[in-house]
């Protein structure tokens, strides 16, 4: 998984965790210089050479003394947001598997931070954040719920950003900054199962966890650089596996899928542990340096690097070293931005910043050296590639355009081609402006992503988070053909006001959400169940409150698609004028 922690503290050092001096002329200036310094460091020729809180009434939980006012804000506002662009509720652009601009919901209540890393669980359930700049926090939502977080935990002390990851099911989901320590959370609380401090004068750079949650590692590094930088690996329970100094700051963090593998990289090296012994399997030599973070497979057999150089870098471990399988030099670019694996190893992807104003994603089959394809059409820095399990999605961020570049912000592939399945366009909704980060689900039909109310190199704070569904539209049309009856029931169908929709037969249980998809495969809400029912009832509006207009609906709990059986199939309601 991704570059999560106890009531108790981890085995090493305690850290006096004492208020901190006042940061808010820092601050004031971090915000005014950050563009600067990100426009700086995209010039080529700087490339180097070659507590917990009770739980209030609801769901949503916010800890921490500086976002304690926030609850009641929070609770007063309208659930769900806009969920399409277009003022006439169509869908601008592409119409497949959740079109372009289309969205569950968006939050834009930043109180002025940014969305600098989003991380999902496996199941597409949940969604960890960390906000960053002001009102440092880390958030927890659910994805196919609403825009409000179901729990927020703030982090005073993060000097920078606030990295996250997350495991299969919301048992362990990590988030570090500097200045603070190692959490790792549920997706129950925001009260943090472990927490540890780095060794002193280290601090927060990076985190990652196993998909099934038992190995988590944190990298920490020393702002001026003086002192190197570390690895520390954890077992589930919160115990010191072992530690590992690094001869620099690191850039990257990696644990395999089966959480036997930790890999750190410096902008020069990538060295590689048995994560249960902590023996160090290698030391891989990074060509040309690198400010990415190395990826591995999910048995951490393949390890990908790539940076200033230009050139992806694949290695492939033989039972002793890492031998380098093949190098690609990527041309028409200027850097190497994001690197991504599948968890099977099968498929690489690439995401590239060309000066001044362009970028490229590029996958390939891991056991060819030349891409499969390229998609040239973004205005900047690809910030992050996510890939499914399989290689079959791959999700890309980007900073989007700025003056007369171009390009989308996020866009979803199917590995066999470089035309998106779905793309979110730069200045396309309000408050949306460059993509920091994105995930997506093990199955390929939830995306998480988070970023910058402006551009990244415009001046401004305030950032965003948005859900996106990608679930196929075309099986959500139940026919006779279907030996599965429909497993919801509708009273009244056809109706002219309220329906109510329950569970029938035996897909009577937990409820959860229920979406509402229009006959052309339009998303159009999010239903939250009746109180202690598996029931939902719904006025016939969208997201926005809006009369839908007449004609065939369709309905189904997205839990239920990854399980199959009778409650994966839809049921069908009809809207009169």
């Amino acid at each position: 998984m991704r570059n999560p922690l106890p009531p108790v503290c981890f085995a090493d050092s305690p850290r006096d965790s004492g208020h901190p001096p006042d940061r808010s002329a820092r601050r004031a200036m971090i915000a005014l210089l950050l563009p600067v310094a990100l426009a700086l460091a995209l010039i080529p020729c700087a490339a180097p050479a070659g507590a917990a809180a009770e739980d209030p009434p609801g769901r949503r939980l916010i800890l921490g003394g500086d976002l304690a006012d926030r609850q009641a804000r929070t609770e007063t506002q309208a659930p769900g947001a806009p969920l399409l662009c277009a003022e006439d509720g169509t869908s601008p652009g592409m119409p497949s598997r959740g079109g372009s601009n289309e969205y569950l919901w968006l939050d834009t209540s930043h109180l002025n931070a940014i969305a600098e890393e989003v991380a999902i669980t496996g199941d597409g359930a949940f969604g960890i954040v960390g906000w960053w700049l002001n009102n440092e926090r880390t958030a927890l939502y659910e994805v196919s719920g609403d825009n409000l977080p179901e729990w927020t935990r703030a982090m005073p002390l993060a000097d920078f950003q606030i990295r996250v990851d997350a495991d299969e099911a919301g048992n362990a989901l990590v988030s570090t900054a500097r200045n603070d320590s190692l959490y790792v959370f549920s997706a129950a609380s925001p009260q943090p199962l472990h927490t540890g401090w780095y060794t002193d004068p280290r601090v927060g750079y990076g985190c990652a966890v196993s998909a099934g949650g038992d190995t988590y590692a944190s990298v920490g590094g020393h702002p001026p650089g003086t002192a190197g930088g570390e690895i520390r690996v954890y077992d589930g329970g919160g115990a010191l596996r072992f530690k590992a100094m690094l001869s620099a700051n690191p850039e990257g963090v990696a644990v395999s899928a089966d959480g036997l593998v930790a890999a750190a990289n410096t902008r020069t090296h990538v060295k590689v542990w048995d994560a249960v012994t902590g023996a160090l399997r290698d030391s891989v030599a990074i060509p040309g340096e690198t400010q990415v973070a190395a990826v591995l497979s999910g048995d951490g057999g393949v390890l990908v690097t790539g940076g200033f150089s230009r050139r992806v870098w694949v290695h492939e471990w033989d039972g002793s070293d890492y031998v380098q399988a093949w190098s690609y030099l990527i041309p028409s670019t200027t850097w190497i931005s994001a690197l991504g694996i599948s968890r099977d190893g099968s498929t690489i992807a690439v995401g590239t910043w060309t000066n001044q104003n362009g970028g490229q994603v590029l996958v390939f089959d891991r056991t060819i050296s030349t891409p499969l394809w390229t998609d040239a059409g973004y205005g900047d820095w690809v910030a992050e590639v996510a890939l499914t399990p399989d290689g079959g999605r791959i999700a890309a961020a980007s900073w989007g355009r700025l003056g007369g570049s171009f390009g989308p912000i996020v866009s979803v592939y199917e590995r066999r081609s470089a035309t998106p399945i779905y793309t979110l366009g730069d200045d396309a909704i309000a408050g949306v402006g460059s993509c920091f980060s994105v995930d997506i689900s093990a199955d390929g039909t939830a995306v998480l992503a988070g970023g910058k109310a402006v551009h990244a190199r415009e001046m401004g704070s305030g950032g965003w988070v948005m859900a996106i569904d990608l679930g196929d539209p075309a099986g959500l049309v139940w026919t006779p053909g279907d030996a599965r009856p429909p497993a919801y029931r509708a009273t009244p169908n056809p109706a002219l006001g309220t329906t109510r929709i329950e569970l029938a037969g035996a897909a009577a249980g937990s409820a959860g959400r229920l979406h509402i998809w229009s006959a052309d495969g339009r998303f159009v809400r999010a239903l939250t169940p009746e109180p202690a029912a598996a029931a939902w009832v719904w006025d016939g509006t969208d997201g926005q409150g809006r009369r839908v207009a007449p004609g065939a609906y369709f309905v189904r709990r997205p839990a239920a698609l990854a399980s199959g059986g009778a409650a994966a199939v839809p049921a069908r309601i009809v809207r009169l004028p």
